[in-house]
This record gives structure tokens, C-alpha cells and sequence, in this order.
């Protein structure tokens, strides 16, 4: 059955849903057993959820916020780096920081979810630009297209991501776009934030290639994928 689409100022627990939309009650007019699907429709999806203790619901997202710490102490801030690394590095964090904490609260609070991906989004934005403004300081702009750093934030970022994706996945929340960049989000921004301060190249190239842009590009495409096949899957269930 297609997702039920709900406005914003509607209760966001579960509990409240069928209240939310009238039907609690019979309701005339309606089809009574276009109701009963609806009702097993939304019990089925999150009705699990609900049933679960907190720790039993963020555990996963707990666990990606271990692997980031983990990521952080083994690629070890280099000793060159500068000012302007350690403030990009940090905007990153901060990025997935709160796409972490987006990821946690949207199965009870989709909006609030959002909220916070949005301001995750912002810092990584802030953090792209910081970047940029590192690397138009660098003087060697010999050919490097920084394709180490670009795939160890790409694959360093796998386990937190896909740990976010199982909370976000197992919740039943029917899924919003800034969900799926929180979880996209969560995993490539704490392992950019690690490789970027743990690299400090001084090559423009380099900067923007393997820091910015393939990193970049990987993130939106993992973002849209994410979004499609989780809103395709739940469609047909």
C-alpha cells in the first residue's frame, strides 16, 4: 500500500496516528476496508518500534557514533595541520554529528528529524566551503585527483552509514528525503571530518578533487538511492 501522507502539524507518535486521523472510530463515507488496511498498514510499520525500549532503538546509532570516535583516533590529526583544517575537520564532525542525532529522533519525530538533518546539511555546506577556502591558499597545483582520500572517507564511512540505515529501516519511518541525507550524512561526514585533518595535502587539486567533490558526488548519489529504494520497498509492501 502507498505511503499515507501526512500534514506537518499532525501528532508525529504512532500512538496518535489513527486518532490524528479519525479513525479510531467508524467513518462514514469510508470504506470500511479501506480503514482496516490502513489501520494494520500503520500498526505493522511502526507498531514494533513503538514496543521497543529506548536503548533497544538507538543502539545502532549509538554504535555509529562509537565507529566515528574510533575513525577520529585512528586516522590521527596530521601534524601540519593549520587553523583552517582543524575548522573545516570540525564542521564536518559537527555534520555528522547531528545527522547522528536527526537519525535518532525522526521514527518518533519525523519533522524534528528533519529539522536537525537540515542544520546537519548546513554544517557540512559550511564545511565544503571552509575546505574550498583551504585550498585556494594552496600554492602546488600539480595534477592530483586525491582518489585515497576521496575512497577511505567513502569506504571508512560504510559501516557508521549503513548502521544509521538499519535504525532508520527497522523503525518502519516512512522515509523524507532529508531522512535519507541524515543517514548518508551521518557516515561520510564523520569519516570525511577524520580523513581531511588526518591528510592537511597542500595540493588545490587534491583539495578539491579527492576532499570536496568526489566525496560530494558519492553522498548525493548514496542520498537519492537510499530515499528511492526504501520509499520503492515500503510502496510494495
Amino acid at each position: 500500500m502507498s505511503e499515507v501522507m501526512l500534514p506537518e502539524d499532525m501528532p508525529e507518535r504512532p500512538d496518535d496516528l489513527l486518532r490524528a486521523l479519525g479513525l479510531d472510530e467508524p467513518t462514514p463515507g469510508v470504506d470500511v476496508g479501506v480503514l482496516g488496511q490502513i489501520k494494520r498498514d500503520l500498526k505493522a510499520r511502526q507498531g514494533p518500534h513503538r514496543r521497543r525500549t529506548l536503548a533497544q532503538k538507538i543502539w545502532p546509532v549509538l554504535l555509529a557514533a562509537v565507529v566515528g570516535a574510533v575513525l577520529f583516533v585512528v586516522l590521527a590529526p596530521n601534524p601540519a595541520a593549520g587553523t583552517w583544517h582543524f575548522l573545516a575537520s570540525g564542521l564536518a564532525g559537527l555534520a555528522g554529528w547531528l545527522c547522528l542525532m536527526a537519525a535518532a529522533v525522526a521514527p518518533d519525530k519525523p519533522a524534528t528529524g528533519e529539522r536537525v538533518a537540515l542544520f546537519g546539511l548546513v554544517a557540512a555546506a559550511g564545511a565544503l566551503v571552509v575546505e574550498g577556502a583551504l585550498a585556494a591558499q594552496m600554492t602546488r597545483v600539480g595534477f592530483d585527483m586525491g582518489l585515497t582520500c576521496a575512497v577511505t572517507a567513502i569506504v571508512a564511512g560504510v559501516v557508521p552509514m549503513g548502521l544509521v540505515l538499519f535504525a532508520i529501516k527497522r523503525s518502519g519511518l516512512p522515509l523524507r528525503a532529508l531522512h535519507a541525507a541524515a543517514v548518508v550524512g551521518a557516515g561520510l561526514a564523520l569519516s570525511g571530518a577524520s580523513v581531511w585533518l588526518h591528510c592537511a595535502a597542500d595540493n588545490l587539486w587534491h583539495l578539491l578533487s579527492g576532499h570536496m567533490v568526489l566525496p560530494a558526488l558519492v553522498a548525493a548519489a548514496l542520498a537519492v538511492l537510499v530515499f528511492r529504494l526504501l520509499n520503492r520497498e515500503r510502496t510494495l509492501s
